[in-house]
């Protein structure tokens, strides 16, 4: 899962699909903890850790499973290319 975080911030080509397979349906909360952490965001603000992850994961919650394209997935693929 390392080498998936890692090319997500430095590549368009990134695989969401792989990253949803390699965390359990929750790519979007990962994917945005590690962005967050990564750019400095985390300690800026400094964030309790456990807080951010049960946000995000409230956040992914939101989203239905079963709409085919406006999902966590796709928020997530979203979030990286921006």
């Amino acid at each position: 899962m390392d080498r998936l975080l890692a090319r997500a911030e430095s590549s368009f080509y990134f695989n969401v699909f792989a990253l949803e397979e390699a965390t359990s349906g929750h790519a979007l909360s990962v994917l945005a903890f590690f962005l967050l952490n990564r750019t400095g965001l985390v300690a800026t603000f400094q964030l309790n850790l456990l807080k951010l992850a049960r946000f995000l994961r409230r956040i992914e919650a939101g989203y239905s499973k079963i709409v085919p394209y406006h999902n966590a997935t796709h928020v997530a693929d979203v979030l990286q290319v921006c």
